[in-house]
């Protein structure tokens, strides 16, 4: 069972677009008790009862009925939900940064096949292997070790599939494919049938992975069992929730007490983390380097500030200087900066902003547990380079996990 890049097509006309897979949940009878808040780009953000999105608006029903450019929208979030923990959960990452909590069930011509761990009503999603990053069995309870197998993941590139024991062991060779109770994989020493109760994770070859670039406006959407995908169409159903059709090529719909945040991408708002910056430079308190992380934090696990996930937004350490080239073309800087939820508590550091080397915005001490601080709006009018400085604070480095949270630039209005 080789997996080949750049067979979608024949997949899709194989399969018959096998990968739709459409269902919903019912919606809880509190939902409309909760209050959505909508932040746009112009520096508003709007409350009430949302009302319809569509590709092109937003329509949000508060003291008055605001109809919102969906080009304009940042975020829209119900700030009441809770995204749960991915302990114990199975997990699969996509290529393009999607992550599902799903059980994977087997894979047969090319296709892995999983079910919605939290959507019983779901039924099997479809998904070419080609655009699987990895999956994860049972994530561990404690979070230092959730994180390695998650950034081991998306970290991973060998040029070969590779699969981690619960026992500590690996074995590299290449994916045949699994069912229900084993895995086969054939390694330089012949062909195995792994038992899938002892799995860690997988890592697939990355030369043989391939997710086409979404192109337009879009949705990420973050869902309270702590799946977050990529939905390239989307459609408001009302009562009946909101159906997606996900970057992937499956098609759900799911009801709004479900979803915990939509992100806007491809609008007036462009993020920093879709950006390659022109330079990054650390500098170690002793030795230990970290890298710049984009849409994770600095352990690579997700962006969470003052108890909010963020789907967007940049992970760094102290003592970091990442500056982006501008060229003119931007109106605006906005971001929310803070220490990261899952860091420990010795946390102290020092954020500042810099336009074409001039210093505009220094934030007070950002600290473990303490609030995030907004960045509402820097003038970037005409201006060249933008730099991101995060300085070492009172306790060195220790657990200086610093998140820039919906790092954007807004686009200069045509």
């Amino acid at each position: 069972m080789m997996r080949h890049p750049g067979s979608m097509s024949a997949l899709r006309t194989l399969c018959g677009w096998i990968l739709l897979v459409t269902a919903a949940i019912p919606l809880r009878s509190s939902f409309a008790e909760e209050m959505v808040s909508i932040e746009s780009v112009n520096g508003t953000t709007y409350t009430g009862s949302l009302s319809e999105v569509t590709a092109e608006h937003v329509i949000v029903a508060g003291k008055s009925t605001e109809t919102i450019p969906i080009a304009d929208v940042i975020r829209i979030d119900w700030p009441e939900r809770r995204v749960a923990s991915l302990s114990g959960q199975d997990l699969v990452l996509l290529a393009n940064g999607d992550r599902l909590v799903m059980d994977p069930v087997q894979t047969d011509n090319e296709i892995l096949r999983a079910k919605w761990r939290e959507f019983p009503g779901l039924p099997l999603s479809s998904i070419p292997l080609e655009m699987v990053q990895g999956i994860a069995w049972k994530l561990p309870q404690d979070r230092v070790s959730r994180s390695g197998v998650i950034t081991r993941l998306l970290n991973y590139s060998a040029k070969t599939d590779l699969l981690t024991l619960r026992n500590g062991n690996s074995v590299a060779g290449e994916f045949l494919g699994f069912n229900v109770d084993t895995l086969k994989l054939e390694t330089a020493a012949g062909p195995l049938d792994i038992d899938l109760k002892s799995l860690n994770s997988l890592s697939f070859n990355p030369e043989l992975i391939a997710f086409p670039k979404s192109q337009g406006v879009r949705l990420i959407v973050t869902l309270i069992d702590g799946s977050r995908f990529t939905a390239t169409q989307f459609q408001y159903l009302a009562d009946a929730g909101m159906q997606f059709t996900m970057a992937f090529g499956g098609q759900a719909t799911f009801a709004l007490d479900r979803i915990a945040a939509m992100q806007v991408v491809g609008g007036r708002a462009v993020y920093l983390s879709d950006l390659k910056p022109r330079d990054y430079t650390f500098t170690p308190y002793l030795s230990l380097r970290w890298p710049l992380r984009t849409d994770r934090n600095a352990t690579g696990e997700s962006l969470r500030v003052g108890g909010r996930e963020y789907a967007k937004g940049l992970g760094t350490h102290s003592q970091a200087e990442i500056t982006y080239a501008l060229d003119g073309n931007y109106s605006q800087f906005q971001a929310v900066v803070g220490i990261d939820d899952h860091a420990g508590r010795g946390g102290n550091a020092i954020a500042e902003v810099l336009v074409d080397e001039k210093l505009v915005w220094t934030s007070d001490p950002l600290t473990s547990g303490g609030p995030p601080q907004r960045i509402d709006s820097i003038d970037l009018s005409g201006a060249q380079a933008l730099t991101l400085r995060v300085l070492f604070g009172q306790r060195g480095d220790v657990q200086d996990h610093v998140d820039w949270c919906d790092a954007l630039l807004v686009k200069q209005p045509k």
